[in-house]
């Protein structure tokens, strides 16, 4: 039973909003590249889903895209699969070409269209990840129970090859069509440890600690507010911006018009500013002539709120 479904991350989102909104600069090609690897891995955790969907309901809990705090660092967790006896932890890689695993020197190497890339080694992430986690059972939840971890590749196009086979951590390494089999051949090693009651218990925990990586994505100062496109998309040609005609939406592009485009507008200004907007930032995001017309449409959006008057601030909420 999945009790957290994959989503793409709140960081990932984040370039999203950021990489159609854009002026273009040094800082552009950077985003694209950044964006282009974080989809990959997250199309890699998505593709997943099929082979453990074979898992019995009643007895795994699946939980996609942890990140929890253990005091001292947070750590995330592509998946986890929940059991009785047992918990499987997955460290997802989606690379392709010819991978190298040095289990000498732990390195992952990459070689693809003449060009190579050095990686950290995969299993000693995995290795850590299951240590971390194990701490974090025994502070958070008074839980002992046994985790084993799987590292998951799953390019088609991935040739893997290994220095020392002989090396029992390369049991960790997975393909997606022989992963089901290998959790559950687990199974029979371990006796029930929790009941199911207290794996639900456990499970709703886990979705409660999970803390979204957020981006600060003006920090480095390599891109500022005033590289972001000011407003409104339209959601059919994808043309910048949309024109306000009597409480309606219109592209002078394709002649389309909306009346609710104004809220995928502001959540991207969600994403790229923060939660909190006033009149006046409604107003010169979406490119408003009036502030009556940005008044309508933050109150028509039944939002929180603080303060009276010009201080009014808002707070935009787009939580799942």
């Amino acid at each position: 039973m999945i009790h957290k479904p994959f989503k793409i991350p709140l960081h990932v989102q984040q370039l999203q909003a950021v990489s159609v909104r854009l002026r273009p600069g040094p800082i552009y090609e950077e985003i694209q590249e950044k964006l282009k690897k974080y989809m990959a891995g997250c199309n890699g955790e998505r593709s997943i889903d099929y082979p453990i969907s074979f898992l019995p309901n009643h007895e795994y809990h699946i939980l996609h895209d942890l990140r929890l705090f253990d005091g001292q660092h947070y750590f995330q967790v592509d998946c986890l699969i929940l059991h009785p006896a047992f918990i499987t932890l997955l460290e997802v890689k989606n690379i392709a070409g010819t991978i190298t695993i040095d289990n000498l020197l732990n390195q992952l190497a990459r070689e693809i269209d003449q060009n190579q890339d050095v990686f950290d080694d995969p299993i000693s992430q995995a290795e850590n990840l299951k240590n971390q986690l194990i701490v974090w059972l025994s502070r958070r939840c008074g839980l002992s129970i046994p985790v084993i971890e799987f590292v998951v590749f799953t390019s088609s196009n991935a040739f893997l090859q290994i220095t020392n086979p002989d090396d029992p951590s390369v049991q960790k390494i997975v393909r997606p069509a022989n992963l089901i089999k290998r959790i559950v051949q687990s199974r029979s090693r371990f006796p029930a440890g929790i009941t199911n009651k207290e794996l639900r218990s456990l499970s709703k925990k886990l979705i409660k600690n999970h803390h979204p990586r957020k981006a600060d994505l003006f920090r480095s100062g390599l891109m500022t507010p005033d590289d972001i496109i000011h407003g409104v998309m339209c959601p059919y040609c994808g043309r910048i911006p949309m024109q306000r005609q009597k409480k309606t939406w219109f592209c002078t592009n394709c002649g389309k018009k909306s009346m609710t485009a104004h809220i995928a507008a502001l959540h991207d200004y969600y994403l790229i500013f923060g939660s909190e907007i006033t009149n006046k930032g409604c107003r010169k995001f979406l490119r408003l002539d009036s502030g009556s017309s940005a008044n309508y449409i933050l109150k028509s959006m039944k939002l929180k709120f603080s303060g009276e008057n010009r201080a009014r601030v808002y707070y935009l909420d787009f939580e799942e």
